[in-house]
């Protein structure tokens, strides 16, 4: 052994991976999924001792009243507007299960509030045309005014 040098050595290096070893690595940690922010085991449902509802951030063992999905998830993801970001140490497993959560639950949010502007801004686009048009028949001096049929 080099005593001078104090490089750390790869994993692989010092052990090689056969069947004797490798009981002495530990296990990989399945990656986290998550449907529900409640799905994680360091965000618990309970009633305290008065019978409300609360959930507790086991991150940082803050707890809220009344269950709410959206700011338990704001809590850990750290975008919360009414209510803070979690002060606790979140493992990056955690953190990324987190993120994609937020992500897929925003992400949705995010394409629905575009195709409304998408719509929005086709009727303006057709009232405009329709205003121009009424707009150009009225000083050309006609009255009445034929349908305009939309396409």
């Amino acid at each position: 052994m080099n005593e001078g040098n104090l490089t750390p050595r790869p994993l692989d290096e010092i052990y090689d991976q056969d069947e004797s070893t490798a009981a002495l690595m530990p296990p990989l940690l399945p990656d986290l999924s998550f449907k529900s922010i409640w799905d994680s085991d360091m965000i618990e449902k309970f009633y305290d001792p008065s019978g409300r509802k609360k959930w507790r951030c086991m991150h940082c063992n803050e707890s809220w009243f009344e269950y709410n999905a959206t700011k338990a998830l704001s809590h850990v993801v750290g975008t919360g507007r009414d209510i803070g970001a979690c002060k606790g140490s979140i493992a990056n497993k955690y953190r990324q299960a987190y993120n994609e959560l937020y992500v897929s639950k925003n992400g949705s949010r995010e394409l629905k509030q575009q195709f409304q502007a998408k719509i929005q801004q086709d009727w303006d686009s057709t009232d405009g045309r329709t205003l121009a048009y009424y707009s150009e028949a009225k000083s050309a001096g006609k009255d009445q005014f034929p349908v305009l049929r939309l396409i």
